[in-house]
């Protein structure tokens, strides 16, 4: 339907986004994954941090101070690795709101479509000026067909009839018949047969 030059600029931005979109898909994929995996550590990290916070506070009610300060070591290691989690996913997290394609992949999209653009454009004109011309054939076609249309209707009309009429009288008694000088037809008809008799 299109032009080679429109074919092959089409099918080479549909190639770009198809390995790109699969690129930013992986891409995704992975983030997301990632964002799950540092999700569950995290809750599990919160999830000691709680239990350890609770025997902190059993530990208090003993006044076993010893145990407080090995607790407290402990928490503050899983306070500081908590957010260090937290820090990650934040980070995956704003990973997943920006594009994932570089400036150099933005470029090759942006020059592909632009590509397809301008050669469905040329395209459009050089089908419009096609359509012009076969419409400017097309009225000429129309105008040759009403002339030889309005010439058949001309030729559909008897007129060596009515031009040998005068003479007719002269050549067959059956003309000399004053009804001939009123109907037409009928003259039109006995004439016919006269000429193929």
């Amino acid at each position: 339907m299109f032009g080679d030059s429109y074919e092959k600029a089409f099918n080479s931005l549909k190639n770009t986004v198809d390995q790109l979109a699969k690129k930013g898909q992986a891409r995704e994929a992975k983030l997301e994954a990632n964002l799950q995996d540092l999700t569950r550590e995290a809750q599990s990290l919160k999830d000691s941090i709680g239990l350890k916070t609770q025997q902190l506070v059993d530990a208090e009610i003993e006044d076993d101070t010893k145990t407080q300060e090995q607790i407290n070591k402990e928490l503050a290691a899983l306070r500081l690795q908590l957010g260090d989690f937290e820090s990650k996913i934040a980070a995956y997290k704003s990973s997943l709101e920006f594009p994932g394609l570089s400036g150099d992949e933005v470029k090759k999209v942006k020059s592909a479509a632009l590509k397809a653009f301008q050669e469905r454009q040329k395209k459009a004109v050089d089908l419009d000026i096609k359509i012009s011309k076969a419409f400017e054939q097309l009225q000429a076609l129309n105008e040759e067909i009403g002339k030889m249309n309005e010439e058949k209707l001309t030729l559909d009309h008897p007129k060596e009839a009515l031009i040998a009429k005068p003479v007719m009288k002269f050549v067959h008694p059956e003309f000399r018949d004053p009804k001939y000088e009123t109907f037409q037809g009928e003259y039109q008809y006995r004439f016919v047969n006269w000429l193929n008799s």
